[in-house]
């Protein structure tokens, strides 16, 4: 009995087994290779510019090596933030700039299967476009000027009724330039004298009337330097200074008018409605309209200026609408190496000219949809102001400055 027992369980024991074994799986080939020591530790020997760029716009190369040539293995960081990949190769990145602006932005690069991030590198990105004062929300600023002390001068209306010219100091301290005036008033044009004749005075422009106004400051009211014919129907909107001395002045009429320091002028025919002047190298340059619509201009003309102070004949620079065929120009601002930069009601509302008459939106990325009214400059930055759009709204309104890169044209009354 006990022998009939031994075997049923010696048995169930090798059955037993034979489960075990039969359940048992094939062992999973594992992921982990020893031999695989991944990619080196990516290294940045310099980059390019140097020291400094704007935040949102500026493209920089980066020189090293270990990077992959597959720009999306590639990520560099700007502190936190992540830049935009444009081009890799295993020694060089280039990678547009994330709005992270700072003084010392710390650039650093990872690469797919690196271990180890790269050494970091210091940068300043400046801060593209920026709020430079903030009005209240019943102030509209228009006209912008500068004189030698950096101080900002700005033709407000308050609540659609009373106009006055601030003066902003850097520092943000606010006074009134001219007494508070009611009636609608809004200067479309602010510009400094030069000392000599014009007693370095501020000079301006208003709602399309046929005067020039002079505005001595420290709260004072403005007072007419000249009235140019009624019989002409002049309607001035932006004026500026020569070299020389003279002030041009331009509008929606028939003439151009120099004007002399002795409220002396003369007229130059050329009938458009003109909305921008600006001198430069000799040249005068005017942007506007002509003709009558459904075949309406919209150009940018140039007149030489002879050893006389006279313009020679109109010479057609730019036609606007090759940028876009239902364009408007309220004004404009140059640079020292000749690029106009044109204010418009577009979607992409400042486009730059450059001297080779090539075109392109300035800023797309960084400046928003909404029509752009009168342009300064000041050193290497460009000022703007704009009609502030309903909802979702830029407010307070302000005067926006933008970083440059470079000069602006040489203003001759400042």
């Amino acid at each position: 009995m006990k022998n009939i027992i031994y075997k049923i369980g010696l048995l169930f024991s090798i059955f037993a087994l034979f489960l075990v074994i039969g359940c048992a799986h094939d062992a999973e080939p594992s992921l982990f290779d020893p031999n695989d020591v991944g990619r080196p530790q990516p290294v940045i020997d310099s980059i390019s510019p140097k020291t400094v760029g704007l935040s949102g716009l500026t493209i920089f190369t980066i020189y090293g090596k270990n990077f992959s040539p597959v720009a999306e293995e590639n990520s560099v960081f700007f502190n936190s933030s992540v830049g935009s990949i444009r081009n890799a190769t295993s020694t060089q990145i280039e990678v547009q700039a994330p709005n992270v602006p700072g003084d010392s932005i710390r650039i650093k690069l990872s690469v797919f299967r690196a271990e180890k991030f790269s050494n970091t590198v210091l940068m300043r990105l400046l801060e593209t476009q920026k709020r430079v004062f903030d009005f209240k929300d019943f102030q509209l600023p228009l006209a912008i000027e500068f004189d030698a002390s950096n101080n900002m001068y700005v033709s407000v209306l308050e609540r659609d009724i009373t106009n006055v010219v601030l003066r902003i100091t850097p520092a943000g301290v606010v006074t009134d330039h001219s007494a508070r005036v009611g009636g609608g008033l809004n200067y479309t044009s602010l510009k400094f004298g030069p000392s000599a004749g014009w007693n370095g005075n501020l000079f301006g422009v208003r709602n399309s009337q046929r005067a020039i106004f002079r505005l001595v400051g420290g709260g004072a009211a403005a007072a007419t330097f000249v009235a140019l014919p009624a019989g002409e129907n002049p309607r001035l909107t932006k004026i500026d200074f020569d070299s020389r001395g003279f002030l041009w002045a331009v509008g929606n009429q028939a003439n151009i008018y120099r004007v002399a320091s002795n409220a002396t002028f003369v007229s130059f025919p050329f009938t458009a409605n003109l909305r921008a002047v600006r001198v430069f190298n000799n040249f005068l340059y005017v942007a506007g309209e002509q003709g009558t619509s459904p075949s309406v201009q919209v150009k940018i003309w140039r007149f030489p200026i002879d050893a006389n102070n006279n313009l020679g004949a109109a010479e057609e620079y730019f036609d606007l609408k090759q940028i876009n065929a239902a364009i408007t120009i309220n004004d404009f601002a140059f640079a020292a190496d000749g690029t106009i930069y044109i204010a418009t009601a577009l979607s992409n509302p400042i486009h730059e000219i450059k001297p080779d008459k090539s075109f392109s939106v300035l800023y797309p990325t960084v400046i928003p949809a909404g029509e752009v009214l009168n342009m300064s400059w000041n050193s290497d930055k460009m000022y703007y102001t704009r009609i502030i759009l309903t909802a979702p709204a830029v407010s307070p309104q302000t005067v926006f400055q933008l970083e440059m890169e470079k000069l602006g044209a040489p203003f001759f009354g400042r």
